[in-house]
């Protein structure tokens, strides 16, 4: 078997040290040219699985958000006198220049609570009724301009 292996090396060895200048090699035309179609069944296929090289991470699912109340423009179609203040005189006091906060900070108003709301010049701004029914005039500036709101 060690003969058989050592020969079959200098064979390969020897065949790997010919010459492979253009005037000895085989010409192009001298092996012939197959119309036929290879035969599948010859071939021999192996299946390669591949795996991931990340292992996939695992996220959170998706939570829900609650959609957002969209109002309708124009006024309210009903009055409540829950809140409504009569008396005698003018006792009120007008909110001059009243402190405005971010929507999300606002959290003493509920979806249910009526606002007016003005839109002025990119600016939005809402007056909640509750609080308007009690100084019934609002003076401030919008946009950049002067707003008197009345209530």
């Amino acid at each position: 078997m060690k003969h058989r292996a050592v020969m079959v090396l200098a064979l390969l060895v020897a065949s790997s040290c010919g010459s492979s200048t253009p005037e000895t090699a085989v010409p192009a035309t001298a092996a012939p040219v197959s119309t036929e179609a290879p035969d599948s069944s010859a071939v021999e296929t192996t299946a390669v699985t591949q795996s991931a090289t990340v292992a996939p991470t695992t996220t959170a699912a998706p939570t829900t958000t609650q959609e957002p109340i969209i109002p309708t423009p124009g006024a309210a179609d009903t009055f409540s006198a829950d809140h409504l203040s009569l008396g005698s005189g003018s006792w009120f006091e007008s909110a001059d220049q009243p402190d405005f906060v971010e929507a999300v900070a606002a959290t003493w108003l509920t979806p249910q609570d009526v606002v007016l709301g003005v839109v002025q010049g990119g600016e939005a701004v809402a007056f909640p009724v509750d609080q308007m029914s009690y100084h019934h005039i609002a003076n401030t500036s919008i946009g950049g301009l002067p707003y008197l709101v009345t209530y």
